[in-house]
């Protein structure tokens, strides 16, 4: 199946006096338009079942790797999979036990490097929340674990920090973290490979009103972009906060839709110079007494952020669905969890694999970007 990009308006909403122009943006856009990107079906998989949240991520030596989490309350775990990435086998390969507030686990897979890495979070004991972090290499075999984090009670909450929409991705050799709250503050933390903190930025103002738990960071050699949702009038809406270089904001774009909600952004990757985010769209108006709807998306951007591809991965998501996103060479793998047929089933992760091809520009050569 072949998804065709299919266009939308986007609004530069602030740029600061220190930050990108757009005249400086469209100038690193490339010779490409959004009509050389095609993004055709592969295949997909199911992985496991009784889920509450799932994770993809990938290593640098081409491995693909899935988490979930499973078990009663008594015996909650998350577990992790090594997947074929031609989707012909998933092989359970770790469990880490575990336990989480309310009604789903707070984690976040991700590659780093030859490693894989899980971070999670757990309370501890009295009212505060811990943040853990776990590395195996790619065979599976466990290389590290320590905790990160340990936020006390008085500075959690509703009203303090809180480790429930955390992001974090890795950049040459260290893990960026980024947490929100108390209030429109958010906070990014450098991390060393066994997660020790060695920076911490706080940055005050960031989300100017509401926003939802749910962050993603799509990292690039030269760029930091944070991915969020926030209020606009009655709806959610994407938006995309590009740092500089001191990790200040210095551009914030907002995605509109007419239609659909757009919330939780959980997936980013960059590739090939295009913005991968995937999201939960959820319908603007809904019919008294109809049934919650989640659906999984993934949107595509050019440099200037503007929308070339931005389509339904999979419907009738488990609530909430998260969809997450890895790479392994021109491979592009979508996870996300499956609402279950009937109250006698359980959610299950499934994984879509679409393969990026990007068709030489009008007066180009053929070599591959």
């Amino acid at each position: 199946m072949n998804h065709r990009p299919q266009l939308r308006a986007i609004m530069l909403v602030a740029l600061l006096a220190a930050g990108l122009s757009p005249a400086a943006a469209a100038s690193d856009a490339g010779p490409h338009r959004p009509e050389d990107l095609s993004l055709l079906h592969q295949g997909e998989i199911i992985v496991g079942s009784g889920f509450l949240r799932t994770e993809i991520a990938s290593t640098d030596d081409g491995k693909l790797f899935l988490a979930g989490s499973s078990g009663p309350s008594e015996d909650r775990a998350i577990l992790v999979y090594a997947v074929d990435p031609q989707l012909r086998s998933a092989d359970r390969i770790a469990s880490v036990p575990t336990a989480w507030f309310g009604a789903e686990p707070i984690f976040r897979l991700l590659g780093a490097g030859s490693e894989l890495a899980l971070f999670y979070q757990s309370p501890d004991g009295s009212g505060g929340e811990v943040l853990h972090l776990v590395r195996w290499n790619s065979h599976g075999e466990q290389r590290a674990r320590s905790l990160v984090l340990s936020l006390p009670a008085d500075v959690t909450g509703p009203s303090g920090e809180s480790l429930s929409g955390f992001g974090v991705a890795w950049l040459d050799g260290m893990f960026l973290l980024c947490t929100a709250g108390p209030g429109d503050r958010l906070t990014l933390r450098k991390l060393t490979p066994e997660g020790v903190v060695l920076e911490e930025r706080v940055l005050d103002g960031f989300f100017e009103g509401a926003f939802e738990a749910g962050l993603a960071l799509g990292l690039a050699p030269d760029r930091k972009i944070v991915y969020y949702s926030a209020r606009d009038g009655e709806s959610w809406v994407l938006k995309a906060a590009e740092l500089d270089a001191h990790d200040n904001p210095q551009a914030v774009y907002q995605f509109e839709n007419d239609d659909r909600q757009q919330k939780m952004p959980s997936g980013s990757l960059v590739h090939k110079d295009l913005y991968f985010v995937t999201y939960v769209s959820t319908p603007r108006w809904e019919e008294p007494g109809a049934p919650e709807r989640s659906d999984a998306y993934l949107q595509v951007m050019d440099r200037r952020m503007e929308v070339w591809a931005d389509f339904k991965v999979g419907e009738r998501g488990q609530l909430p669905a998260r969809p997450t996103l890895a790479r392994v060479g021109d491979r592009i793998f979508v996870s996300w969890l499956s609402a279950p047929a009937s109250p006698a089933e359980e959610a299950y992760a499934r994984i879509e694999a679409y393969e990026l091809k990007l068709a030489p520009p009008a007066g180009g050569s053929s070599r591959a970007r």
